[in-house]
């Protein structure tokens, strides 16, 4: 289907890895404290994957994917950082759309030069749709208020921020699969580091107010934690057999899916966002089928 050979039955596994992943990000936007509920859904996601790595793992990792897992789950743990505070200040549409379609222009240039994967003209396009798209959805909205566009100004930069993260462990984790790594394992090893290092990030008091907001919340917190496993350990199995800048572009069709929870969850999109977004989706689609 792609020049790169990638099956059918891969590109459905990493589109419902994106439908699954739009979902913890829609569950993470509804909480009252995104900020905190992100460091319970890391520390949800990372026991499961455990679990999940203890009954699915065939071999032993070798030290090589595990030092890659490990890389990953340094940007992991930036990321999950990063997007809780990005969603506590932007719209779900926006700040997924920003983070996700960001990440495929800094992965693209970094995947041709690192994996050897070759650009052509029809995803040259494609990502010029893509940036056009970012372009779109990052436009002010209307308002009056200073301070409310200082917080979407702020919740763009945090966007930004993840779709550089976001580069980086879908980079690492390929070279982890390229050395012979397992879905399972290697989601394990990232997400365990990525939540030790988000938790420390918060500190002895922001961790005492992690748990105690999820105590007061928990089974939303739960189904994003495993949700969390669920997305990463899929999105493993299709970058395991094609290349990451394919199947970061396919994962990213997860922006139309996240335009879909924020419109579920009472934001309105401006005509030039929806156009954005569909912008973004276009890039994704050119850059995937080159």
């Amino acid at each position: 289907m792609s020049s790169d050979g990638v099956p059918f039955s891969i590109v459905a596994i990493v589109i419902g890895s994106a439908f699954v992943h739009a979902m913890w990000n829609a569950i993470l936007k509804r909480q009252k404290h995104p900020e905190l509920a992100g460091g319970a859904i890391s520390l949800i996601g990372a026991v499961s994957s455990v679990l999940v790595a203890l009954f699915f793992t065939r071999t032993v990792p070798s030290f090589s994917v595990v030092l890659w897992s490990l890389g990953a789950g340094l940007f992991e743990a930036a990321y999950f950082v990063a997007l809780s505070k990005a969603l506590a200040r932007a719209p779900l549409g926006v700040a997924y759309t920003i983070a996700r379609g960001g990440a495929l222009l800094v992965t693209w240039p970094i995947s041709v030069v690192w994996h050897g994967e070759r650009p052509t003209p029809i995803a040259l396009v494609g990502s010029f749709l893509v940036a056009g798209g970012l372009a779109l959805v990052g436009l002010r909205s209307g308002g009056k208020k200073a301070e409310r566009h200082a917080e979407r100004r702020a919740g763009l930069a945090w966007s930004i921020a993840c779709a550089v993260f976001i580069a980086g462990y879908h980079l690492f984790y390929k070279c982890a699969m390229n050395a012979g790594g397992e879905p399972a394992p290697v989601s394990a090893v990232s997400l365990a580091l990525a939540a030790v290092l988000s938790l420390a990030w918060y500190g002895r008091v922001g961790t005492a107010k992690i748990l105690l907001d999820a105590r007061e919340h928990p089974w939303p917190i739960v189904i994003a934690g495993l949700l969390v496993t669920v997305s990463f350990v899929a999105f493993l199995a299709g970058l395991e057999r094609g290349g990451a800048g394919v199947i970061m572009t396919l994962r990213n069709t997860s922006v139309l899916f996240a335009q879909v929870f924020g419109w579920l969850g009472g934001e309105r999109s401006r005509p030039a966002q929806v156009a954005g977004v569909l912008a973004v989706f276009a890039g994704a689609v050119c850059t995937a089928w080159h």
